[in-house]
């Protein structure tokens, strides 16, 4: 049985060669130990990360155009004194660190599902991007697996995932580490979100769908009152109209089911 630190100099040398089940270390360890690999062999990057200024103000919400996707429960639009920041959903699981390039990290990071507002920008001497998070991140083998690796991927750490400024990749960062994502970007959408409001007019809320019927409620404030002065259920045929009005703002329906809808504001309203 090799010393630890004898795998250390031979993995340094050559990773490739290195029989981590001979090394004497605990599972937890050999994942420290491809950690510091990572660091050792270029895959650590200097960089800083910068706090986000907290949004844009608006005085309603969408912009025309733009397709966004709101969960249930959540504002599909609103006018008033508007906060609007950004947030990244991961619509499915996600692994990054594959790439062939990225071969010092024999493991991988696996994100579940989930999503989580901007929270910094980040910047190197050749990147710069918008990040979200913390997201959690499950070390596993590169295959998205976890269990009976000789390299130890089955731990967890926190991350945050940013968004090239220039190229729209997307990379993961935990720690001083900064892992690719390889391919399947359409796991992940960035959309506009109120991330404050005050002095609502009114708000129209997304309540999940019923076969073709489509529930919102619509929320009426006199002034910045809590609770709102009306509150009204507007319930919308989709299976007739993939359109619903609201106080001359015109929403098109793309699709929609009980978690959510995907949907774009009518330019001219």
């Amino acid at each position: 049985m090799m010393a630890g630190y004898e795998c250390i100099h031979n993995a340094v040398v050559s990773p490739q060669n290195v029989d981590f089940a001979n090394c004497g270390l605990r599972p937890a360890s050999r994942a420290l130990l491809i950690t510091a690999l990572a660091v050792l062999t270029g895959c650590a990057t200097n960089f800083e990360l910068a706090p986000t200024s907290g949004g844009r103000e608006a005085s309603q919400y969408p912009t025309p155009g733009r397709e966004l996707f709101v969960r249930s429960g959540e504002r599909v639009a609103a006018r008033g004194r508007l906060t609007i920041g950004q947030e990244l959903m991961v619509r499915r699981t996600t692994i990054f660190g594959t790439r062939k390039a990225e071969s010092a990290l024999y493991c991988a990071f696996t994100i579940y599902p989930g999503s989580a507002r901007q929270t910094g920008v980040f910047r190197s001497d050749s990147r710069r991007a918008e990040c979200y998070g913390p997201f959690r991140a499950m070390i596993t083998n590169r295959d998205g697996t976890t269990g009976n690796s000789t390299w130890g991927c089955n731990d967890e750490r926190n991350g945050i995932i940013c968004a090239d400024s220039n190229s729209g990749d997307y990379f993961l960062v935990i720690e001083n580490e900064v892992a690719e994502l390889d391919a399947a970007a359409s796991n992940l959408r960035i959309d506009p979100v109120i991330t404050g409001a005050s002095d609502l007019e009114w708000e129209l809320v997304y309540d999940g769908r019923d076969g073709d019927v489509l529930d919102f409620v619509l929320r009426e404030f006199d002034g910045d009152s809590e609770p709102a002065a009306s509150r009204k259920l507007i319930r919308q045929d989709h299976g007739s109209s993939d359109e619903i009005q609201v106080r001359g703002m015109r929403l098109l329906i793309i699709s929609a089911d009980d978690r959510g809808i995907l949907y774009r504001r009518v330019p001219g309203q």
